[in-house]
C-alpha cells in the first residue's frame, strides 16, 4: 500500500515539473526536483477528486536544460513515475514525440553513466523509450 502511495505522488510530482519545464520553453529546470519540495493535498473533498500538486521550494532555476538533465534529476523514480508523468504533463503524443527527439542524449549519458560507475541504471528507461511507438 505505501509503494503504490508513494509511485502516486511521485508521478504527481514528476507532472509538476514537468509542466513547469514546459511552461519555461524546455529551457530552465529547478536545480532540486525532488518529490519532498512539492505538497500533495485533495483540492476537494468530492468523491474522485484528484490531489493536486504545488511545488513549495523553487529556490534555483538551472537555465538551458535538456530532458537528460530532468531524467537525471529524476533518477530515484524514473521506472514507476517519469515517463506516466511526462504523458500526464504534456499529453501521449507530445511525450512520446520529446522522449524519442531526447533518446540519443539519453542514450549517450546513460552510456557515460555505465562508463563511470560500471552499472547500467538508465538503461531500464532507455529501453523502455525505444519500445514508444
Amino acid at each position: 500500500m505505501y509503494r503504490q502511495l508513494r509511485t502516486v505522488v511521485e508521478r504527481l510530482a514528476v507532472v509538476t515539473f514537468v509542466r513547469l519545464w514546459d511552461a519555461l520553453d524546455h529551457r530552465l529546470f529547478t536545480s532540486d526536483p525532488s518529490p519532498w519540495n512539492v505538497l500533495v493535498h485533495q483540492h476537494d473533498v468530492m468523491p474522485g477528486s484528484q490531489p493536486v500538486a504545488t511545488i513549495i521550494d523553487l529556490y534555483n532555476l538551472e537555465d538551458d536544460v535538456s530532458l537528460t538533465y530532468v531524467v537525471q534529476a529524476w533518477s530515484q523514480c524514473l521506472e514507476d513515475g517519469l515517463i506516466p508523468g511526462v504523458f500526464d504533463a504534456l499529453g501521449v503524443a507530445a511525450g512520446t514525440a520529446l522522449l524519442r527527439a531526447e533518446l540519443p542524449q539519453l542514450e549517450a549519458e546513460a552510456e557515460r553513466v555505465r562508463q563511470n560507475i560500471g552499472v547500467d541504471v538508465q538503461q531500464p528507461l532507455v529501453q523502455l523509450i525505444r519500445t514508444l511507438t
